[in-house]
């Protein structure tokens, strides 16, 4: 299945790339003629974020120099790369400032979650001062902080996104970066679990365009991301994004259907089941149901602190559709403490349940 899906996949790059190219040119020859001004209004408005001005050193490349642009060939033909490319798209991804793009499925750079690349900062990170820490708790209406206050430079962060994304950073929703606090011209966070994850490139083809990648993690990674496959453009090290897309999901490209013939009924029929092996000491509150197959299970609701001797906040015990494969269907048991209603603080994973909704088995 994965290489009738790999083939489709590089039939399409490969019709588009044409198309694709054409539309950078002339968006650069538009460049050429009319001063670029980066027109992020909303966005200031609404985050009281100024736009950033452009970086007075070199380590961003410049949209008009070509850097990120591959003129070996026209894009009729697909190169396999070689090994010493794949080492060498090995090394660019264990950078901290780059392996955090693929811990999240995008079609397009403006959909990646900033929370995953800036979660231990990219390498930009600075912990917070004590006056910076009291401007935190009083933008948050937190009483303290639970674990460590750290800061992300404004200017640095628009850099860096500028450097590895494919589209221009005012489209980019930057709360999901910290909170912004404009007296410090910076956002603030709270440093969490490490989520660093370390790939390796396995395989990858030149289409012209771009380069079209196969990552594997080699240690322990978020659900569903231990393989990857991405698109970036680019050369001399130096590599923006354009998608990313799970395998293990199936990929943000592929229609949602699936071979197994899984419905929102299955997922429910599994949750049955899972419920009465393990859960059933819950009385469950709500059921809420997504879009595709999502569904999550309201187990429990609480006023408890996420550490001890914290400050009480609200939390929710879910059990939540997670995946889903030819031996069954995923479930994350879990609890999400909220700092006010709608804005996560934490979460705290209670375990992983499969179902295999053919046999009733729960493992």
């Amino acid at each position: 299945m994965k290489n009738k899906v790999l083939s489709l996949l590089i039939i399409l790059i490969t019709a588009g790339s044409c198309a694709l190219s054409g539309c950078k040119k002339e968006s650069s020859e538009q460049a050429q003629s009319d001063p670029v001004q980066v027109e992020q209004a909303d966005e200031a408005v609404d985050m009281n974020i100024e736009t950033p001005d452009e970086p007075d050193d070199n380590t961003v490349a410049d949209p008009e120099e070509d850097i990120y642009e591959d003129e070996d060939h026209d894009g009729d033909t697909l190169i396999p790369l070689e090994q010493d490319e794949l080492d060498m798209f090995t090394e660019f991804i264990q950078r901290v400032d780059a392996y955090g793009f693929l811990l999240s499925e995008y079609g397009s750079p403006q959909d990646v979650s900033l929370g995953e690349v800036f979660y231990m900062g990219a390498g930009l990170n600075e912990e917070a001062a004590n006056e910076e820490v009291s401007a935190y708790l009083s933008a948050t209406g937190q009483e303290e902080v639970y674990t460590t206050c750290m800061k992300l430079d404004r200017q640095k962060v628009y850099d860096l996104l500028k450097k590895r994304l494919d589209c221009d950073p005012g489209d980019l929703k930057l709360d999901g970066v910290g909170v912004y606090i404009p007296e410090y011209d910076a956002f603030f966070y709270e440093e969490s679990d490490v989520n660093y994850v370390k790939y390796e490139c396995i395989n990858g083809l030149d289409n012209g365009y771009g380069y079209e990648l196969e990552f594997k993690a080699l240690g322990e990674c978020p659900p569903g991301f231990s393989q990857v496959r991405t698109l970036v453009t680019g050369k001399n090290g130096e590599y923006r994004f354009l998608w990313n897309e799970s395998e293990e999901y199936g990929g943000v490209q592929e229609d949602f259907d699936n071979e197994a013939g899984i419905t929102h009924e299955d997922v429910e029929a599994a949750f049955d089941l899972l419920y009465e092996e393990k859960l059933s000491y819950y009385e469950p509150k709500e059921i809420r149901f997504g879009d595709e197959l999502e569904m999550t299970v309201v187990l429990d609701t609480s006023e408890e602190p996420f550490e001890e001797g914290g400050e009480a906040m609200y939390c929710e015990t879910l059990a939540e559709y997670n995946d889903w494969d030819d031996d069954g269907i995923q479930f994350l048991h879990h609890k999400v403490y909220y700092k006010k209603k709608g804005e996560v603080f934490a979460t705290k994973t209670l375990g992983w349940y499969w179902v295999d909704i053919k046999t009733g088995t729960v493992k």
